[in-house]
């Protein structure tokens, strides 16, 4: 039995787990969004969104975009700009997030002007 039948029909939840680069990663967006964009509110709606769709894969595993390299990517359907790079371990039934990427460019603000 391969991984996308074994997964798909398992009786319970895969395990999510974010590593600590994923974390970072989540971090530092929430922290553009409080310190750059100014808004603490946005920063707040970003970060539940993108802990949500990673809380997600643990019932559909296989729902991102499987990479040459064996990683998936699946974006945040609130905030498609952001995806998340995952490994699937079916051995160890979980989910493995890496990262937390973007595919937009973040250019920093021009300074105030005093």
């Amino acid at each position: 039995m391969g991984i996308g039948q074994s997964l798909a029909s398992a009786a319970s939840p895969v395990r999510v787990v974010w590593a600590d680069s994923a974390v970072t990663d989540l971090d530092a967006i929430q922290g553009y969004y409080r310190d750059v964009v100014g808004s603490p509110h946005a920063a707040a709606n970003v970060g539940r969104a993108i802990l949500a769709a990673g809380d997600a894969l643990d019932v559909l595993p296989l729902r991102g975009q499987r990479q040459a390299d064996g990683t998936y990517e699946f974006p945040v359907l609130a905030y498609p700009q952001f995806r998340l790079i995952y490994r699937v371990d079916e051995v160890a039934g979980q989910v493995g997030i890496a990262h937390v990427e973007t595919t937009r460019t973040v250019v920093p603000r021009p300074a105030a002007r005093k």
